[in-house]
């Protein structure tokens, strides 16, 4: 009896856990974010009974891409088809809960209505008491004892009368808060925006009763990723450490907890088709076939609106279109960006709303996201740069960057290139670097856990000691200061991407940069201005002479430029200065005095390489001279 019952209750539960296909949650194995979206895989291992059947899985993102949809069973088992539907599993709670808010407006109305017809009523009492009780209209003589009594009566009747409706003036006064409140509670039921989700439904066939595991993998958008950089140098006879930082984000509508998270610099969205030239026409006012665009200033701020109320966008994501830099909205819809050079162009996007692509003109720019009414095209849009060995920081100082095309600082070792030495502490997180088909992949040795609530997760991805050498730049025609700069080596197999970098040097913070890699081993920092080296630049007037000699003019030029080591050790500066660079045939420029400074013809750069032992000074001369015909002007500095 025993065995029999046994039998009996295997049996009875294997037919219910066979007949439950229906509304199954999957497990998250893995995900991999792009800077555009993720590629989410989910595993599900499933009892099946023999012969075909339907299973559906549930609990997915609303924004899954239905084209990248993938359903794979390992197991005797065939997948006969791959369907998606969406449903919304609070539409009946809210249906109640709006008849519940309507049954509750009915009673507030017949209520009013009720208190309503009352003072009706009572008013007409009143002006019926009113009439009867003037003795002025009667014929006969009243006597005085029934005066006093109709009087008594008259009062009482209009007092009982005018209480009844001081009450009924209290009890419309709250029949009126409660309808009021209840058509709020509907109003608000109708505007709440139900939660859809995605519904996989597989249809199989098992030769035979078996179990099978199901793994679903599917592409998301509203999830993204953008690196940021932290360098810090302590002195100038230590290395450079740098900090290689992702920030994860994601609103798909599921939490992604405990999950093994792999970052991809890959672009599953980018076009795969490559570009054509168009026929380059050449005619009077026609312009060139136009295919980029540069870019003037690198700083851009601004706010994202809901284009319908004009209500500030929280969390929504900012990027520079074809690079992977990004940032997204503060608490009052207002995002900072710094720009590459070269490229103009910005997408902002939110979930529920549709992108928005526009090419900055100036150093603000503002976003009206228009709402996305089917919800489907949601797409996070980050653009990627493309990436190649070593790289290099462009400061966003001017002065900088004015001389940023110039050579590396002075006394950068020209030797071969040394590698960086990878840090790690007990409490950093694994992270395994490689170089995939298309991109780099970061694989995160420990699950992390990113809910969709579109706030960041900070991962950090590795943290770096490079190679580095230390020099002084100049430039006084555009600055007097003097900058400190680092030459850092070794750092071009590190996987890096295009990122903001935010520079520290001896604990102080200097400033925002923009890590871009290009073809170069050498990263170049500015870590900001040096008062203890003083540098004057001045125009000698004497030597400085305007002179007519026959069809022709000359103007010379002459500069002195002073530099001062005040600081208490020898320092190595490279200082610029330039000397213009002709256009024209019938305009000569001939330099007089270099002062043994390195001068490049092409681009008219001078630039001069000291050695300054503590206290010691250097003057040096740059001295030129232009001719041009006497019946042009010409501006000469």
């Amino acid at each position: 009896m025993k065995k029999n019952l046994i039998l009996f209750a295997f049996f009875f539960f294997g037919v219910v856990n066979l007949a439950a296909q229906t509304g199954l949650q999957t497990n998250l194995k893995e995900v991999t974010i792009y800077s555009n979206g993720a590629q989410v895989t989910r595993e599900k291992n499933v009892a099946l009974k023999a012969g075909e059947q339907t299973i559906s899985f549930t609990g997915l993102s609303p924004y899954l891409d239905r084209n990248s949809l993938q359903v794979k069973a390992k197991g005797s088992v065939t997948v006969l088809g791959v369907s998606q539907r969406y449903i919304r599993p609070d539409s009946t709670m809210l249906s109640e809960r709006l008849k519940a808010a309507s049954r509750d407006i009915d009673v507030a109305s017949r209520r009013l209505s009720e208190l309503q017809a009352q003072r009706t009523v009572l008013k007409s009492q009143l002006q019926m008491v009113e009439a009867n009780c003037n003795i002025g209209s009667r014929t006969a003589v009243t006597p005085l004892n029934d005066i006093k009594l109709l009087n008594k009566y008259y009062y009482e009747e209009m007092m009982d009368i005018n209480k009844k409706l001081i009450t009924l003036d209290t009890e419309e006064e709250k029949a009126n808060a409660d309808l009021a409140r209840y058509n709020e509670i509907a109003d608000s039921i109708a505007g709440i925006k139900l939660k859809r989700i995605t519904v996989v439904d597989v249809k199989v066939d098992a030769k035979v009763q078996t179990s099978a595991l199901f793994t679903l993998q599917y592409y998301v958008s509203g999830a993204s990723w953008y690196p940021t950089y932290d360098v810090r140098s302590s002195k100038v006879d230590e290395p450079l450490q740098l900090t290689y930082k992702a920030n994860i984000m994601q609103q798909t509508g599921e939490d992604w907890k405990d999950v093994n998270v792999t970052l991809s610099t890959a672009n599953p969205n980018r076009s795969n088709v490559s570009p054509d030239l168009r026929t380059y026409w050449l005619d009077y006012g026609l312009a060139a076939p136009t295919y980029n665009f540069g870019l003037d200033n690198n700083q851009v701020s601004g706010t994202i609106y809901d284009a319908e109320d004009g209500s500030p966008l929280i969390g929504a994501s900012v990027t520079v279109s074809g690079s992977q830099i990004g940032t997204i909205s503060d608490v009052d819809g207002r995002y900072s960006i710094t720009m590459p050079n070269g490229n103009r162009r910005l997408v902002a996007s939110y979930i529920g709303y549709e992108s928005q692509q526009a090419t900055v003109t100036g150093n603000r720019k503002d976003f009206r996201l228009q709402p996305d009414v089917a919800m489907l095209q949601d797409v996070v849009v980050v653009g990627y740069g493309t990436l190649s060995k070593g790289g290099w920081l462009r400061r966003k100082s001017s002065a900088s960057a004015a001389v940023e095309m110039a050579e590396p600082a002075a006394s950068a070792s020209e030797s071969k290139p040394q590698k960086a030495r990878v840090l790690v502490d007990e409490d950093d997180l694994v992270v395994a670097s490689t170089a995939a088909k298309f991109g780099y992949e970061f694989e995160v040795k420990h699950p992390l856990t990113i809910l969709s609530n579109n706030k960041p997760v900070s991962a950090q991805l590795g943290r770096y000691e490079l190679p580095t050498t230390y020099a002084y730049k100049g430039v006084p025609k555009i600055d007097k200061d003097a900058f400190l700069v680092a030459d850092a080596t070794g750092w071009g197999e590190l996987n890096l991407v295009e990122g903001e970098a935010m520079v520290f040097y001896d604990n102080s913070y200097v400033g925002k940069t923009i890590l871009s890699p290009v073809e170069s081993d050498t990263l170049h920092l500015s870590l900001g201005r040096d008062n203890g080296i003083q540098i004057e630049r001045k125009l000698i007037k004497n030597n400085s002479v305007h002179k007519v000699l026959s069809g022709n003019q000359t103007q010379q030029k002459d500069w002195e430029i002073s530099v001062r080591n005040t600081r208490s050790e020898k320092v190595s500066i490279k200082v610029y200065d330039q000397v213009p660079v002709s256009q024209n045939s019938d305009i000569t420029v001939t330099t007089e005095e270099l002062s043994d400074g390195n001068f490049n013809k092409e681009t008219g750069i001078v630039v001069w390489n000291l050695e300054l032992n503590p206290g010691e000074s250097r003057k040096l001369r740059l001295r030129y001279q232009v001719k041009y015909p006497k019946n042009r002007r010409l501006d000469i500095e």
